[in-house]
């Protein structure tokens, strides 16, 4: 079986698992997490008035995509985002719905399976171009100094600019690769988030009992994961059947937990951080079985736990801000090649990195700068991936006219494979409410790279945004 045939298989396995699981919880059950307070309908109601508001806002985006290598449209997304916050006292309830339509239907085509997602996060699709989603809904309130927040949410805790090391507690929707804004495309879960500040530190606590992992392309979409790295290779002349992916149903034991605990120390904004949890990557475990006499291989795609310990740290000096990622994961597990292992699943530390330079010493100018690296601490023959990968950006962005008018280009590049990605993009804002934008996206580079994959998926963009 060629490579490319691999690919399509593990990518429809990833997506097209089973709708039902017995052990997530009925929808109604978390909605009721985040169940608005009753409150007595009598006279003394309209006494409260100054302590109670209803607010209603939201976004219109219509972004459209041409292919410039295919000579095609790529996408013409319109989206409505409404979002109504209530306040009463010091409880406030906030939800995001969102409808989607892209007629093109090139980024996820068909009706895509949701597999690696639970079934009360999941989506509504709407024929082959639609969808609708109940994006975030959460109740958020105080006790005492404490700060509750309850419901379908996103938790982030990394800020680095492209690329992600410790904003992992959310998964993320690959449609678009990493093109999309991380605010669109992680994908909310619905956990409970606690905040107590306990002077000097201020300690957050996060219990995540939703079992969704990164929803990746269909292997038709225009950004369909092509590369070595990322898709295992099959034994020549071998035939392979791939099973559905074996998903973590269980609502309390295959919860994820964390905590955080902020501080100021030195001038220095620092944060410890400990996660535990499943990676949102699957492995792919291969047995070998002989029916009719010759052998088959039978791959399953795998999700397994990991340890994160990490930590971040930003200073400014005059001009400069210095800031900085780390994270160190834990019997953390790997795809291998090897036949020389028996289930293709491998075990190993990982430590990632980045650290970060911003400069704001011209006028309405930002230059920013970051170094990427990852490396895999033990030595496990037929990894997919490099053992150490390295990646530096470069971003430069001016405003002018009052703020009004925003000229940028990021830079990605991947040191190992020589590959990469070159975003310019001009944004102008019209009024308080609208703004326009052109950006392309450039890739380049051989097709193992992270970025060289997508070598023919050069696109121009041009997008609108309402806000109301």
């Amino acid at each position: 079986m060629t490579r490319t045939a691999l690919s399509l298989l593990i990518m429809l396995s990833l997506l097209g698992g089973a709708n039902a699981e017995m052990t997530d919880p009925a929808a109604g059950d978390d909605a009721a997490m985040a169940q608005t307070p009753e409150f007595p309908a009598d006279e003394d109601w309209s006494e409260e008035d100054e302590d109670t508001s209803l607010d209603f806002s939201g976004r219109v985006k219509v972004e459209s995509a041409i292919g410039v290598n295919r000579g095609r449209g790529q996408k013409l997304e319109m989206l409505f985002e409404p979002q109504v916050e209530f306040i009463a006292g010091d409880l406030t309830l906030t939800a995001i719905a969102r409808a989607l339509v892209d007629p093109l239907d090139e980024l996820d085509p068909g009706k895509p399976g949701q597999s690696s997602v639970s079934q009360y996060t999941r989506r509504w699709l709407i024929g082959d171009s639609g969808e609708l989603d109940l994006r975030e809904l959460y109740v958020e309130t105080s006790l005492g100094e404490t700060l509750l927040t309850v419901g379908k949410q996103q938790i982030v805790w990394g800020q680095a600019d492209g690329l992600k090391v410790l904003d992992i507690v959310n998964p993320q929707y690959f449609r678009e690769f990493i093109l999309a804004p991380f605010s669109d495309s992680r994908i909310p879960l619905w956990a409970l988030n606690v905040e107590v500040p306990i002077d000097p530190f201020v300690v957050q606590v996060v219990w995540i009992p939703d079992q969704t992992y990164h929803v990746l392309p269909e292997p038709d979409g225009d950004f369909a994961f092509t590369s070595p790295r990322l898709i295992p290779t099959p034994p020549p002349g071998i035939p392979v059947v791939v099973d559905e992916p074996d998903r973590p149903r269980r609502v309390v034991s295959d919860s994820d937990a964390g905590v955080r605990v902020s501080t100021f120390w030195l001038g220095w904004d620092v944060t410890f951080n400990y996660l535990y949890h499943y990676d949102d990557i699957p492995v792919f475990s291969r047995t070998v079985i002989f029916p009719g006499g010759g052998p088959t291989v039978v791959v399953t795609p795998e999700y397994r736990r990991a340890h994160m310990v990490g930590s971040t740290a930003s200073k400014a000096f005059g001009n400069v801000t210095v800031r900085g990622e780390f994270a160190a994961f834990l019997d953390k597990r790997f795809t291998t090649n090897s036949v020389a292992d028996a289930d293709g699943i491998v075990k190993s530390d990982e430590i990632s990195y980045v650290i970060g330079l911003d400069w704001f010493g011209i006028d309405e100018t930002l230059i920013s700068a970051q170094i990427f690296q990852s490396t895999i601490t033990e030595d496990q023959p037929g990894v997919l991936r490099d053992r150490t990968e390295t990646s530096v950006t470069l971003l430069v962005r001016h405003e002018m006219l009052n703020d009004r008018l925003m000229v940028e280009a990021l830079w990605l590049h991947g040191v190992e494979h020589g590959d990469g990605l070159l975003r310019p993009k001009v944004q102008y804002e019209v009024d308080d409410h609208t703004t326009v934008w052109i950006g392309y996206d450039f890739f380049y580079g051989g097709g193992s790279g992270l970025f060289g994959q997508f070598d023919s998926n050069d696109r121009f963009l041009l997008g609108l945004e309402w806000g109301f």
